[in-house]
């Protein structure tokens, strides 16, 4: 199964579009001749003199998101397994009578439902069962 173009990437306002920062493959140069690689066209197919300012504003909130998939998806990584471990050790403790339970992290998620949420988060971003 093929990764993502590692990132950072960024919204490239100019040309309209998300861009890798740091990959060399696949080559674009958008104004003013900035290389990287192409991710994501915000616009394809639109024409931005026609767009209403709510349109363009929602555009941009898109693409920042898109921009900073590769940092969440590596964050969600590094949370989930230290997370992992927190719900081990704390599954250890309530064994020999320490007194952890598993409290709910909000709106009555549990540590155990937050934990699968993240997994299936990353199994989608990359190309797995979600």
């Amino acid at each position: 199964m093929a990764k993502h173009t590692p990132g950072p990437w960024k919204f490239d306002e100019s040309w309209g579009a998300v861009m890798s920062e740091g990959d060399s493959s696949h080559l674009v140069t958008p104004p003013p001749n900035k290389a990287g690689r192409l991710i994501c066209p915000m616009w394809t197919g639109c024409n931005l003199a026609e767009m209403s300012d709510e349109e363009r504003e929602t555009d941009h909130a898109n693409a920042r998101l898109i921009a900073a998939a590769p940092e969440l998806l590596e964050a969600l990584r590094m949370m989930a397994e230290g997370y992992a471990q927190y719900i081990e050790y704390a599954e250890s403790m309530c064994a020999i009578g320490r007194g952890m339970s598993h409290p709910v992290v909000g709106n009555g998620v549990t540590h155990d439902a937050a934990l699968r949420l993240a997994r299936a988060a990353i199994a989608k971003a990359e190309g797995g069962a979600a």
